[in-house]
């Protein structure tokens, strides 16, 4: 009888869920585990694969990012920051302040930086910046902060004028006055433009102002009420490079009139 009553004691200890204080073990080993049915409830049961169509990948360029000043022929390191997979692709862009001007690499494995020897035909220019994005998905993406220089300096070099597809507002609008045209259409930055106005009815007199605008956007405003000569000509010294006014063959000179609505406009012409 007291065989029995310990063998019923045993069997008890066996199937019980409760813990051994002593040894720290799950009593009742024939039960399941608690801990795998709470993981197969939420889910948590790795099968090996992991869905990350979801994920907002970020990449951030570290060099260049503003102020750097490089030189063509020798080979720098291109960095960036990531979290995208090493295995995922990226290309690199070359951009003029926010004009695309050429393919630096494409496809690279994503590693963080990258040695790009500079071209002996990029121009000695201070407005260069990077675009940096994952082939699978170019919206993630990141440009340069700042703006960086390349400077040339192989003599030999010529700089051609630049030919960019414009986006111009070409419409003359005041019906007052003739707008004619300069001789040449190649400037450089701070040279001389000459405005001439002709009527054979009206007195040249006072007009509204003069603006320089790149293809549709107003980049800089000579003043309001000028006086032109008794020949309706007035010279206007161009501005000088910044990041807003750059080499292009996309310029106009309008002409506001008196009444604030009427333009005349230039035919385009070249700043580089």
């Amino acid at each position: 009888m007291m065989r029995n009553y310990f063998l019923l004691i045993l069997l008890l200890l066996l199937f019980s869920c409760e813990r051994d204080p002593i040894f720290g073990l799950e009593r009742g080993w024939l039960r399941p585990s608690e801990n795998k049915k709470l993981d197969e409830d939420n889910g948590d049961n790795d099968t090996g694969d992991h869905d990350t169509s979801n994920i907002e990948y970020f990449i951030t360029i570290i060099k260049p990012n503003g102020a750097e000043s490089w030189t063509t022929g020798d080979t720098e390191e291109i960095q960036w920051l990531s979290d995208i997979p090493f295995n995922q692709k990226v290309t690199i862009q070359l951009y003029k302040n926010s004009d695309y001007l050429r393919l630096i690499a494409s496809q690279i494995d994503n590693i963080g930086t990258f040695s790009w020897t500079l071209p002996s035909d990029l121009v000695s220019e201070s407005y260069y910046r990077l675009r940096l994005l994952l082939v699978d998905d170019p919206q993630i993406d990141d440009f340069s902060d700042g703006l960086f220089t390349i400077t040339n300096n192989d003599s030999d070099v010529l700089e051609d004028p630049p030919s960019y597809d414009c986006n111009i507002v070409h419409e003359t609008t005041g019906t007052t006055f003739t707008l004619i045209e300069p001789t040449q259409d190649l400037y450089n930055f701070e040279d001389t433009y000459t405005v001439t106005l002709y009527s054979d009815t009206y007195s040249v007199g006072q007009q509204g102002g003069v603006i320089l605008r790149l293809n549709e956007n107003v980049v800089y405003n000579f003043g309001s009420w000028l006086v032109f000569d008794s020949s309706g000509q007035r010279n206007f010294t161009l501005p000088a490079e910044s990041a807003e006014i750059y080499p292009s063959n996309c310029y106009t000179i309008v002409v506001i009139g008196y009444n604030q609505e009427d333009e005349y406009v230039s035919e385009p012409f070249t700043i580089y």
